[in-house]
């Protein structure tokens, strides 16, 4: 195959979706995937996504690997600033459940507090090695403190966290 054909060939596999509002995304013709001429050349890092200039050029594969280590570094930085408030929210909450309810030093029962924004009388009751009303009055005396919400879903009570639930729902800046 020579050059000519090849370019030819680039131009049909890259060309970009035109027919949809949605941003544009990897285009199948035949059975190869390939970018847009916007993408293939580094645009998305530069922050434009002009499509207008046609591609002449074959794709740079450093431009694809830099956007793809820049996301991942932005992902990162964000779940490191995500963890370390987690972990400065728990010291908070458990200081303040020690003082609200004599479960509240109870360190299995901190643990299940945070491992999902919401828990059950019969998790702590399991995992604490309690009575379900000894379980019941520890987590009653943190929703009287309000730390936490106590919800009424069918037969259940789930005891819900909300400040985790905020902090684990919350968007990150990017940059």
């Amino acid at each position: 195959m020579d050059t000519s054909e090849r370019e030819r060939l680039q131009m049909r596999l890259w060309r970009p979706q035109t027919h949809s509002p949605r941003p544009q995304r990897l285009v199948r013709s035949s059975s190869i995937y390939s970018a847009p001429p916007a993408l293939s050349r580094c645009s998305l890092i530069r922050g434009t996504t002009s499509t207008s200039r046609p591609a002449r050029r074959k794709p740079s594969h450093g431009c694809w690997i830099l956007y793809i280590l820049t996301g991942i570094e932005r992902t990162s930085r964000s779940t490191l600033r995500k963890i370390e408030d987690i972990r400065s929210l728990q010291d908070d909450f458990n200081k303040r459940a020690r003082e609200a309810s004599k479960g509240g030093s109870n360190s299995e029962l901190q643990l299940i507090l945070f491992e999902q924004p919401y828990c059950r009388i019969k998790t702590v009751v399991e995992r604490c090695k309690v009575s379900r009303p000894t379980a019941t009055a520890w987590l009653q005396d943190l929703v009287t403190a309000g730390l936490l919400q106590d919800l009424k879903i069918g037969r259940d009570r789930l005891f819900i966290n909300r400040e985790f639930l905020k902090l684990l729902v919350r968007t990150e800046p990017t940059g």
